[in-house]
């Protein structure tokens, strides 16, 4: 039996309000990309994730654009860039997204991604909100994997389910090295050139979360913001789409309580840094009555035409500060409520750094702002902000207090041990008059304290290499102990596209073995061979450095170009080359005309009998007129000619230039030079004839009816159409 819908109530505002800090805001492009694999059935049973994206649509301001895809086997744009003002075309396209994907193929996703930021103007905050699953599985059949997906397509063929499976096991371990250095080598560059910060969701336990959590990194301008969000249950999908709204507006959670539906009013106060919200119900029970009433007992309108679970409350323009009351009157089951909203009261954080020696103290300091300017004056003495610690191990945080010092609250830890940590902010207060401010909880931001031995860089690409090949790379050993050290490096490969059967063909890296003083950073070199005899594909490895026996791990990738990646470009390039060489002669040989019209004989030498000529017959046949080099052209002349007149002098010569663009007719002296032979052209005008004398070279216009003069012979020119 499936889970009740818990019903969400969230409080946002919509409409920016006059402030330098808002107006400085650039106005944010949005993508959320779903996944449409098979197994979001199973995931997302009530399909919660549709619901959490129509309420981050109406979480949007009106200046905002969002677009929808859906990924699986491949990327599928649902909706371009649209206002979120087009709420009933944007919740159509969510609507559309599907759940019957054979494959999570990430790099399908990403390219998707960067295809619709291509039409996102420049000057504008980028952010992809992608939710998955699933592990990354590539599309086995898809071609940008060439040539596997031809060996899957083949190794599948007449095999049954079972088969078919483990097949499809093992070529996703093949593939999977390919796809990873795709979105390594081209995609995360491309996403990081263009500005787009990807923004993951992980839900449910088969997610991929190493993955996911590296993309989001990668993509971050701000090395010290938290871009991945896991999720255990898609009820939460709509706390962790409204939690990433804040990194790009400044919209906050403010509360969240859950419980039973009951007859009751509870009422929620709505301080004077709040403005225009609006109240978002979900309900299991979709008949269930909710109603909010303002300060002044005005009672709020839902906006209609919205999910039968969904009910939407804008808050009137002139927000009126103070106890909101709100409830239901009837209905059953169970209920979740959110407070966020967009709020000119925000923590600016400083003095965070992405990473920290052992045992060195983290100074944070945390200012209060208000509309861009310090509102330390703005909020009473008992006001307090404090700081949640998650280490990588703990579930609940680690709650230490800031001290306010002048205008800022200033903290100092330095008892962190090595490892990475999550931490956010909360502020509590009331303002200078007395009066209620909603709790604001910052942005989570990430640090990682390091251990006092430690190795650099965590990730090495030796990118293309050759068979036969031996390529350096330097790694950094952070040494921070007083004694001294032993150092111990080797490496192995764990991941291959193509692995060998023979392990002697693998690359490897040459071991090493060296002494380190205490306090030192040591820099050495490393070698990676690949064997002459070694399989072209994608490998992943591991070099191990261990230092007094305690082992670090650096991850490697290299990659060996097939044939086919070989010639691949400069065959696409002569291909190419070669389509434009056809076009172009196409182009020449439509220009060019058939030879058509008759050539009367009035007269000819003595004893040189000549009957009249069909111009169209005499370069008859397919073959001859287009493999001949001047298709166009009727040669007359006394040898090695289309006509052969038998009675013309050695070097007499007249060429018949046909055009079909312009469709038009030439006679050409094609005689030798030196030759003074001469053609005569007979045009006849109202009965009389002139004559026109071409030298050898020279060209002028065939027209119909003239008559042509060579060497005793005498022709009529009929053109016929």
């Amino acid at each position: 039996m499936r889970k009740p819908i818990i019903s969400i109530l969230t409080i946002i505002l919509l409409l920016s309000f006059s402030t330098c800090y808002s107006q400085s805001r650039k106005p944010l492009y949005i993508l959320i990309l779903l996944d449409a694999s098979g197994s979001m059935r199973d995931t997302d049973p009530d399909q919660l994730r549709k619901l959490a994206a129509q309420t981050t649509i109406t979480l949007l301001s009106g200046e905002d654009r969002i677009a929808i895809a859906e990924f699986s086997d491949n990327g599928k744009i649902l909706s371009s860039w649209l206002s979120p003002n087009d709420r009933e075309k944007l919740f159509d396209a969510v609507s559309r997204a599907g759940d019957n994907g054979q494959y999570t193929d990430f790099r399908a996703a990403l390219s998707t991604a960067i295809k619709i930021f291509k039409n996102a103007p420049q000057k504008s905050r980028k952010m992809v909100l992608l939710l998955s699953d699933g592990l990354f599985e590539p599309n086995l059949e898809s071609s940008i994997y060439a040539p596997y997906h031809i060996d899957y397509g083949i190794a599948k063929t007449g095999k049954g389910k079972t088969a078919r499976r483990q097949l499809r096991k093992k070529f996703t371990q093949k593939v999977l090295p390919v796809a990873m250095r795709m979105i390594r080598e081209d995609i995360v560059p491309d996403l990081r050139k263009r500005g787009i910060e990807v923004f993951t969701v992980a839900l449910g336990e088969n997610a991929d979360r190493e993955f996911l959590s590296k993309v989001a990194s990668e993509t971050s301008k701000n090395p010290t913001e938290l871009h991945s969000f896991e999720v255990s249950s898609p009820l939460q999908l709509v706390d962790a789409f409204a939690k990433i709204l804040q990194y790009a507006q400044n919209r906050f959670i403010l509360q969240s309580t859950e419980g039973k539906i009951t007859a009751a009013q509870d009422e929620i106060f709505i301080d004077e840094f709040i403005k225009n919200p609006v109240f978002i119900i979900v309900s299991d029970d979709k008949s269930a009555s909710f109603s909010i009433t303002s300060p002044s007992n005005e009672e709020e309108t839902a906006i209609p035409h919205t999910h039968p679970a969904l009910k939407l409350f804008p808050v009137s323009d002139e927000l009126i500060p103070g106890k909101w009351r709100y409830g239901f009157s009837s209905g059953s089951g169970r209920f979740k409520m959110l407070v966020v909203g967009e709020s000119s009261l925000w923590m600016k954080i400083t003095g965070l750094r992405e990473r920290y020696a052992a045992g060195e103290t983290i100074s944070i300091s945390v200012d209060i702002m208000n509309r861009g300017e310090n509102a330390i004056k703005e909020i009473s003495e008992e006001s307090k902000i404090t700081a949640n610690i998650y280490s990588a191990e703990s579930k609940s945080p680690e709650i230490l207090p800031l001290k306010k010092h002048d205008d800022s609250f200033e903290a100092k830890f330095s008892r962190f041990i090595p490892g990475q940590y999550k931490i956010n902010f909360d502020f509590e207060g009331f303002t200078k008059q007395g009066g209620k401010i909603l709790p604001r909880r910052s942005r989570t931001y990430i640090f990682t304290v390091l251990p006092r031995v430690f190795v650099e860089p965590e990730v090495l690409s030796f990118g293309d290499v050759c068979k036969g090949d031996t390529l350096p790379a330097e790694i950094t050993i952070h040494y921070g102990l007083d004694r001294p050290g032993n150092v111990e490096i080797s490496g192995k490969i764990v991941r291959a596209s193509r692995p060998p059967a023979d392990s002697t063909r693998l690359p490897s890296i040459a071991p090493l073995r060296m002494n380190i003083s205490p306090g030192e950073i040591f820099k050495t070199k490393i070698f990676l061979t690949i064997p002459k005899n070694s399989k072209w594909g994608d490998y992943e490895g591991e070099i191990s450095v261990s230092v007094n026996d305690k082992p670090q791990k650096i991850v490697f990738y290299a990659h060996i170009p097939s044939l086919w990646e070989k010639i691949r470009i400069p065959l696409f390039a002569f291909i190419i080359i070669l389509l434009v060489i056809v076009f172009a002669f196409l182009m020449y040989r439509i220009r060019l005309g058939r030879p058509r019209g008759i050539l009367y004989v009035k007269d000819y030498p003595e004893g040189y009998v000549l009957s009249d000529i069909e111009l169209s017959k005499v370069k008859g046949g397919f073959l001859r007129r287009f493999f001949s080099r001047h298709p166009h052209i009727v040669v007359l002349a006394r040898r090695k000619a289309d006509v052969i007149l038998r009675g013309a002098s050695p070097g007499a010569k007249i060429e018949l230039i046909f055009y079909r663009i312009p469709n038009t007719r030439y006679v050409r002296n094609a005689s030798e030079p030196k030759s003074e032979i001469e053609i005569k052209i007979v045009e006849y005008y109202y009965g009389e004839g002139e004559k026109i004398t071409i030298e050898p070279g020279r060209t002028i216009l065939l027209k119909d009816g003239q008559e042509i003069e060579f060497e005793g012979y005498k022709f009529k020119y009929e053109c016929f159409g």
